[in-house]
């Protein structure tokens, strides 16, 4: 018995401590900042994979470490296949992989704190992202 007190005295204090620390309201009340992420992809010939490359903050349910998006190859010149995201206002890396052949095309990073507009391109083999603060499409 001599032997088993400490062990239960100390599953005592962390059963303490850990409770305490949900009540730490600081903890619970931690609001995110999202912005709308618009991706549109312009290419005829390919379908695009835009993902986040980086993972500057630690998991968050809403918004994954690694997010991946796919978008179809436009069906005609100068119409994009385009969705958007919600995403956590941050800092980031990113890369344009092509979907025929996961050859990563274009890469970059970028201060997320708006609302943003990114277009896909290619033309004759040469592979564009536009990113703008204003809709491009």
């Amino acid at each position: 018995m001599k032997k088993c007190l400490p062990i239960v005295l100390m599953v005592i204090v962390m059963l303490l401590v850990y409770v305490n620390c949900l009540e730490f309201p600081g903890m619970t009340n931690i609001e995110f900042t999202y912005f709308p992420l618009h991706i549109g992809n312009m290419c005829t010939t390919s379908g695009v994979t835009f993902c986040r490359t980086d993972r500057l903050l630690p998991y968050i349910p809403e918004d994954p470490a690694y997010f991946s998006y796919y978008l179809d190859a436009s069906p005609q010149a100068g119409v994009p296949v385009d969705r958007t995201e919600r995403v956590l206002e941050q800092t980031f890396s990113w890369l344009v992989e092509r979907a025929i052949d996961s050859v990563v095309v274009v890469s970059g990073s970028v201060e997320f704190f708006r609302e943003k507009w990114i277009l896909i391109e290619e033309n004759s083999g040469d592979w564009t992202c536009t990113w703008s603060d204003e809709p491009l499409w």
